[in-house]
Order: structure tokens, then sequence, then C-alpha cells
């Protein structure tokens, strides 16, 4: 059996993946800290910029503090 690829995904899956993923580091550090979760963990921000945005909006962050670890 080949190794899971990312890529393989449709991107409706991708986005949920993320969201979920990105959610549950929020609940793990018990306390909203969007931009230390893209701090440690860069490439996912990459991924799906969209997905970072989206949750950046819900979570009421500065736009443009998400954005400098989106854009690289």
């Amino acid at each position: 059996m080949s190794g899971f690829k990312w890529a393989d995904l449709p991107e409706f899956e991708q986005r949920n993946y993320l969201f979920r993923w990105f959610w549950s580091e929020i609940r793990e550090e018990g306390e909203v800290n969007l931009v230390n979760i893209l701090k440690e963990h860069p490439p996912l921000a990459l991924l799906i910029p969209e997905v970072v945005k989206d949750i950046a909006e819900l979570l009421c962050v500065e736009a443009d503090e998400v954005e400098k670890h989106i854009v690289r």
C-alpha cells in the first residue's frame, strides 16, 4: 500500500483537515493564539492560506498579523 499523499486529497478535504487541525491546536494551547501556531508550524500556513485567513477572521485576529506568516 502506498503512503498518504496530501496532494491526492481533494481541496475540500484538505481545507477540512487543516481547519480541524488549527482548531485542535488552539484548544490545546488553552488560548486563542493563531499567530503563535503559525510561527510554530509555518509549512501548514502555506498549504491553503484561505483556511488560515478564515480562522483568523473567526478569531478576530488582525489580518496583517496573519498575513506576515502566510506570505513568504
